[in-house]
């Protein structure tokens, strides 16, 4: 294998690490938007559990003290069903914009990948042709001066 060949597997190689690097980048970026998924879905789930044991305690304290369920009672739990419906409008609100972050960051890590392929492979080209242009003079430039 003479030296264009080997600057064409080397360039080969780069440019397979390139494409394997932007799957890497967006495999991770796909993982985290997971992630923020979850952690979302998790915090909405205490929040369901707070409110339902501060609604629950309300309750209690209504049944033991006598008072008629009616009222100011009754506005603490919309109160604090209003609550839960802004906080996990505002969870959801901030994990989607988080996962539309992270799914273009692994958008744009596939591209350079295929950039950075597409861009080793003609650079590898490049360098190839050079270095047979130069074998090839050489060798004309031999049987000139024979």
């Amino acid at each position: 294998m003479g030296a264009a060949g080997i600057i064409l597997a080397g360039g080969l190689m780069s440019a397979a690490g390139q494409l394997k690097a932007g799957k890497a980048q967006e495999k991770a970026a796909q993982l985290n938007a997971r992630i923020v998924a979850e952690e979302s879905a998790a915090k909405i789930a205490d929040i369901r559990r707070s409110v339902k044991y501060a609604d629950s305690l309300n309750a209690t304290r209504i049944a033991k003290s006598g008072v008629r369920n009616e009222g100011s009672p009754n506005m603490q739990s919309a109160r604090l069903a209003s609550k839960l419906e802004r906080a996990e409008h505002r969870i959801r609100r901030q994990s989607a914009l988080a996962q539309n972050r992270f799914y273009n960051i692994a958008e744009s890590s596939r591209h350079a990948g295929r950039i950075g392929f597409a861009s080793e492979l003609v650079g590898a080209t490049g360098r190839t042709l050079l270095a047979s242009d130069d074998a090839l003079l050489a060798a004309l430039s031999d049987r000139g001066s024979a």
